[in-house]
């Protein structure tokens, strides 16, 4: 029994490791792909020769401008206000707001207040499911609800990529003595990897 699960350990540790490289890749390829469609001899024309693998240098470029740009104090003024105006646009703010929520929390190294690891009865009384606090509802929400309402992330089961954003009211939440990577490990495991295995580790 000792070696099934260390086995199964390893191989969930191994399956971990490597999502992010597999979604690295993965969301690199698309962007690639976007870019390689798009014509961009211009730049050969005007250097006056071709360079190998162009559209490559051309993307990297481009991410990198970006990064740098959202990165100074009028770039994230920018993009700031380029968020206010999709979340005005019907149809695109509820596909983009829900995609953004997902990731800042996905990619949240905080383990505080903002990665809470809890558990909340859902979809009936009695069914537990672990979630993660992304932040305090909305305060025209809590006005309306007439309850102080938390926002719970809850991912899907091995792909934490899916999932459903649930309101639920702070007193009906139990926090756990879990950190935000645990609780994804827990999740992407479908709960065959507990922290228990990944202390022992440790030891």
């Amino acid at each position: 029994m000792k070696i099934v699960n260390f086995i199964k350990k390893h191989i969930f540790t191994g399956i971990l490791a490597l999502l992010p490289v597999i979604g690295t890749f993965w969301v690199l390829s698309i962007i690639y792909n976007f870019f390689a469609d798009l014509n961009v001899s211009f730049i050969e024309d005007i250097i006056g020769f071709q360079i190998p693998g162009i559209q490559i240098i051309f993307v990297i470029i481009v991410l990198f401008l970006i990064g740098f740009i959202v990165n100074t104090s009028i770039g994230k003024s920018i993009f700031k206000y380029s968020e206010v105006l999709l979340s005005k646009v019907p149809m695109v703010r509820g596909v983009y707001g829900g995609i953004k929520q997902l990731t800042d929390t996905l990619t949240s190294k905080n383990e505080g207040e903002d990665a809470r690891v809890v558990l909340v009865q859902y979809p009936r009384v009695g069914l537990w499911q672990l979630g993660f606090v992304t932040n305090e509802a909305w305060s025209a929400i809590q006005e309306k609800s007439g309850a102080n309402l938390i926002n719970i992330l809850m991912p899907t089961s091995p792909n934490p990529t899916g999932g459903m954003l649930i309101l639920a009211p702070k007193e009906d939440i139990i926090p756990l003595d879990m950190s935000y990577n645990e609780g994804m490990k827990y999740v992407v495991s479908g709960g065959v990897v507990t922290p228990e295995d990944f202390n022992k580790d440790k030891q």
